[in-house]
C-alpha cells in the first residue's frame, strides 16, 4: 500500500507538469504538437516503470547482502560462544594495559583456533587463580582454560588437547647478588623460600620435601613474586615456563637486579583444556590446531612479544 500511495502521488504530480509545460509553450501548433508527443513517451515511460515496481519485477537486493554478511567470518552473532579463563602468564596471555586481554595465547586462539572451530570465545576481563578455573571448568560445559601444563590430577576432571601449542623449560629467579650461577641439583636450594603459586604445576624438579615454598592466591603471582625478591621477602621465584619470568623482569626494569636460572629438567607443555563435558570442542579444536599447524602458528605470534629479554 505504502509503495501505491507512492505511485498515485507521482503520477499526478507528472499530470499536473504536463498541463504546466504544455499551457506555457508557444502558441504554435507545430511545437505544441511535437512537446505533447514528447511528453506522452515520457509519461509512458515512466507509467511503464511504476507497472513493473508495482509487480515486483524491481527488486532492491538487500536481503542477499544481509545473508552474505551473516555468512562473513567477522560476524560472529549466530556462533556457539564459549567462556575462555586464564591466569596472568606473559608474554603467553595477559591483560594490557587498556583491560583487554592481549598475548601470544590471545593472537593464537583468536586469529587462527577460532575462525576454524566456528566459535566466539568470551575471554575473561580479569585473570583468575588456577584453583578456580579449575573448579569452573568442572561446573561449566561451555568454559575453557587457555593455558595449563598437563598433570594426572588435572586429567582426572578436565580434557586436555591432543597437542600442547608449545614447550619451554622451567626457571628460578633469584637475585644479582645471590652467589648461585646455575642450579644442578636440590641441594643448590638450601635454605632458600621460593616463591610461587597456590594450585599450580610443579615441575618433578621442585617436589623435592625439602624446598620450602611461599604460596600466593594472586592470579599475577609471578609478578608480586618478584615485587617480594626484590625487596627481600623471599630468596627466590619459581615458574615452570621460564619466559614468564624473563617478561617480567624486563617489564619490571629489575633485570640488574635479578638473574633468571634453568633447571635441570624436561621443558614443560602448555595446553588448552577444556571441560570434560564437551568432547565436540576438544575434537573441534584438534581438528583445528592441526589444519593451521598449530605449534608453528603459536610461535609465529610468540616472537613479537619476546624479542630480547
Amino acid at each position: 500500500m505504502h509503495r501505491e500511495n507512492i505511485s498515485r502521488c507521482v503520477l499526478n504530480f507528472l499530470i499536473l507538469a504536463y498541463n504546466v509545460v504544455i499551457e506555457s509553450v508557444t502558441d504554435s501548433k507545430v511545437v505544441r504538437k511535437r512537446w505533447e508527443e514528447i511528453m506522452i513517451r515520457v509519461l509512458q515511460a515512466i507509467i511503464l516503470s511504476l507497472v513493473l515496481l508495482l509487480s515486483g519485477c524491481l527488486k532492491v537486493h538487500n536481503k542477499p547482502t544481509e545473508q552474505a554478511e551473516d555468512r562473513s567470518p567477522d560476524n560472529r552473532e549466530s556462533l556457539q560462544e564459549v567462556d575462555i579463563l586464564f591466569f596472568d602468564n606473559p608474554p603467553h596471555i595477559y591483560i594490557d594495559e587498556k583491560g583487554n586481554p592481549a598475548g601470544a595465547v590471545y593472537d593464537f586462539i583468536e586469529e587462527g583456533i577460532a575462525p576454524e572451530m566456528g566459535i566466539k570465545f568470551n575471554w575473561s576481563r580479569e585473570s583468575t587463580s588456577i584453583p578456580r578455573q579449575m573448579e569452573d571448568i568442572q561446573n561449566t560445559r561451555d568454559t575453557v582454560c587457555a593455558l595449563l601444563i598437563y598433570s594426572e590430577e588435572r586429567a582426572k576432571i578436565m580434557a586436555f588437547s591432543e597437542t600442547p601449542f608449545f614447550s619451554e623449560p622451567s626457571g628460578l629467579a633469584v637475585l644479582s647478588s645471590n652467589p648461585i650461577e646455575a642450579i644442578s641439583s636440590v641441594e643448590d636450594l638450601k635454605g632458600m623460600t621460593v616463591g610461587y603459586a597456590i594450585g599450580g604445576y610443579l615441575t618433578p624438579f621442585m617436589r623435592d620435601d625439602s624446598i620450602v615454598f611461599d604460596l600466593l592466591s594472586n592470579s599475577n603471582y609471578h609478578r608480586v613474586n618478584l615485587e617480594r625478591l626484590n625487596l627481600g621477602r623471599i630468596d627466590a621465584v619459581y615458574a615452570p615456563g621460564k619466559s614468564s619470568l624473563a617478561y617480567n623482569i624486563k617489564a619490571m626494569g629489575l633485570k640488574d637486579e635479578i638473574k633468571l636460572l634453568e633447571l635441570p629438567e624436561p621443558s614443560n607443555p602448555y595446553y588448552v583444556v577444556f571441560s570434560k563435558k564437551a568432547p565436540d570442542l576438544v575434537r573441534k579444536y584438534d581438528e583445528a590446531f592441526k589444519k593451521i599447524n598449530g605449534k608453528q602458528f603459536y610461535l609465529k605470534k610468540l616472537e613479537p612479544y619476546t624479542g630480547s629479554y
